[in-house]
């Protein structure tokens, strides 16, 4: 039984006693430059100082074990910065007043960021901004095709939202215009929200629950039983509030991003949405109603997750 375990543990003690000569070699190269020092100051002292130099040459040939932990624990440390990426905040809304309730905002535990750089961070960057700082100005220097900002309860969804002539630019492209896998937040090219019925938001569901990634929390009960169901989207001058009344997981078809409607026709379309919620909200819908469409594809890209929402008010910033 002991030959059995010695044999299994030999090919880790061998790569334990070669990890720790390559940082013997380390640590001997980082005695080197001290010596080399010291041997330079008792040129000028006139080897006043040989004992300290000498010291540091016998350290080269025998690394203490303060050293090898020094380099041990840099290690670590090198490794873990690499993994981790700070995660955005979860938006936390409640009540009326939406400037008030910002603060409370909670961690997004868990961050398996799928591109690592700085441009793939920007959503990121973008998800800690509070509400009171959102400056148009700003965001349209550096981007014209800023339109909007969203933000919804219980996800990490806060993002400024673009718009173009098309709905395949904003797929392979940030924020800064620049070519990403990460895509952007964008509008549904067809849309005008102060006119249209049912405006349309895309992103992508990203493994680091960037974009639209976090939409997947509103299809658990924690969601359905703890979060206010708010979605708020604001513009230079208003925030209006929308109330989730659908989620749901469809099939890649196009039936659900509709813009355009006779009158007679939009209440069945209403209904229908609602008939394929997941969970009832309890949501009364009218003609009158305006909607919003949140759209990204499921975790096997074979069909979509799908969230509306209705406009319960309107707030002046």
């Amino acid at each position: 039984m002991k030959k059995i375990i010695r044999i299994i543990l030999k090919p880790f003690v061998l790569i334990g006693q070669g990890f720790n000569f390559i940082m013997k070699l380390i640590t001997s190269g980082f005695y080197f430059y001290f010596s080399c020092i010291f041997h330079l100051i008792n040129k000028i002292f006139k080897n006043k100082l040989y004992g300290i130099e000498n010291f540091f040459r016998r350290r080269q040939n025998d690394p203490d074990l303060f050293s090898l932990i020094l380099i041990y624990t840099f290690s670590i440390l090198v490794i873990v910065g690499l993994i981790y990426v700070p995660n955005q905040k979860t938006v936390t809304l409640s009540g009326s007043n939406i400037y008030g309730d910002t603060s409370s905002k909670s961690v997004q535990e868990k961050n398996d960021s799928s591109t690592g750089s700085k441009i793939g961070n920007l959503y990121q960057q973008y998800g800690m901004t509070d509400i009171k700082d959102i400056n148009f100005d700003e965001l349209r220097n550096t981007n014209p095709d800023v339109k909007l900002w969203i933000m919804v309860d219980g996800t990490n969804i806060n993002y400024p939202v673009v718009q173009t002539d098309n709905n395949d630019y904003y797929l392979k492209h940030n924020i800064l215009k620049r070519r990403s896998s990460d895509g952007w937040v964008f509008l549904d090219y067809r849309n005008n929200m102060n006119n249209d019925r049912n405006t349309i938001f895309y992103g992508h569901n990203l493994l680091n629950k960037t974009a639209f990634g976090s939409i997947s929390k509103m299809f658990n009960n924690n969601y359905f039983k703890n979060s206010n169901h708010k979605i708020y989207v604001i513009d230079d001058n208003n925030i209006y509030i929308y109330k989730v009344f659908s989620i749901y997981y469809s099939k890649p078809i196009t039936d659900y991003l509709q813009v355009e409607f006779y009158d007679e026709e939009y209440l069945s379309f209403l209904n229908g949405l609602r008939d394929k919620s997941k969970y009832n909200f309890g949501e009364e819908l009218t003609v009158n109603d305006k909607i919003i469409t949140l759209s990204t594809c499921t975790d096997d890209n074979s069909g979509r997750k799908v969230v509306h929402a209705k406009q319960i008010g309107v707030q002046a910033r």
